[in-house]
């Protein structure tokens, strides 16, 4: 958790992070779930699960596996200023459980994350922070490209953490 919230400070400077939580989402089974996570135990997503291409994680793990090589790696960014109940079904895949648990949601920006190895990289979860309560200071940082450069880094750091503990 430590790790976590090293990764909240260096990525948002600035900003309350008691307000942004983040998490590491692996594949279990035909799905993601949280293996760790910080500032999420009292809200109702923290055992949350989604299938591949739903929500801001799946459609990063979707991301992962689909997109030309060159962005396989870019982060997925959701905000949901005014997104409805409808849009986060068609657009997001969400279920009405879902939706419930996550309407304290803000933004999301989900990274996926690569074991790299010699000549090939193998895709190992999702890097996940999202804002409750408070909106970020500055939204836009969201959509900056040093940002994603940035959440990429931290994701391959991660990636060397599971694979050092055989988390994955």
């Amino acid at each position: 958790m430590g790790l976590l919230k090293a990764a909240i400070v260096r990525l948002f400077p600035g900003e309350d992070h008691a307000m942004i939580r983040a998490n590491i989402m692996t594949v279990r089974d035909d799905h993601l779930g949280i293996l760790c996570s910080l500032n999420m135990e009292l809200y109702p997503d923290s055992e949350i699960q989604l299938s591949y291409g739903q929500g801001c994680a799946g459609a990063a793990w979707k991301r992962a596996f689909e997109a030309p090589m060159s962005e396989r790696w870019v982060p997925v960014v959701a905000l949901s200023a005014r997104v409805t109940p409808k849009q986060l079904r068609e657009r997001w895949g969400f279920t009405d459980d879902q939706i419930s648990m996550t309407r304290r949601l803000l933004w999301v920006l989900s990274v996926p994350i690569f074991e790299r190895q010699a000549g090939y990289s193998e895709f190992v979860g999702i890097l996940n922070f999202d804002g409750v309560v408070k909106p970020l200071k500055r939204t836009s940082r969201l959509r900056d490209a040093a940002l994603h450069k940035d959440s990429a880094d931290l994701a391959d750091f991660f990636a060397e953490e599971l694979a050092a503990y055989d988390l994955v």
